[in-house]
């Protein structure tokens, strides 16, 4: 066998051995991204009712502090104009309608 046969088997080898860690590497990446993926929220950061900073990892507070910020967002518009009397009932609680097209465009 010529030296050049032995050169070119000893680099296909390598390049074989480092297609193989890659390979495998990488089905190591794919199997922690998964498992990241499908796990959910394991940790909740937020504030408590005086600012000071609070860190959450059981399931149930964690979806009670969800919640509570779900509830406090959505509740916005609850004192506003247009959920009190008398807009409430020209308005309504849809975004369409007569009214809410004239509002909309500012003709109202």
């Amino acid at each position: 066998m010529s030296e050049h046969n032995k050169s070119t088997q000893a680099t296909q080898l390598k390049a074989l051995q480092n297609r193989e860690r890659q390979r495998i590497t990488a089905r190591k990446i794919n199997l922690v991204r998964q498992k990241l993926h499908k796990s959910g929220i394991s940790m909740l950061e937020s504030t408590d009712d005086h600012g000071n900073p609070k860190t959450q990892f059981n399931k149930e507070d964690i979806e009670h502090a969800i919640m509570a910020s779900n509830q406090k967002k959505f509740k916005k518009a609850h004192n506003t104009p247009f959920l009190q009397q008398p807009l409430l009932d020209k308005v309504g609680k849809s975004d369409s309608g007569l009214i809410a097209d004239k509002i909309l465009q500012g003709i109202w």
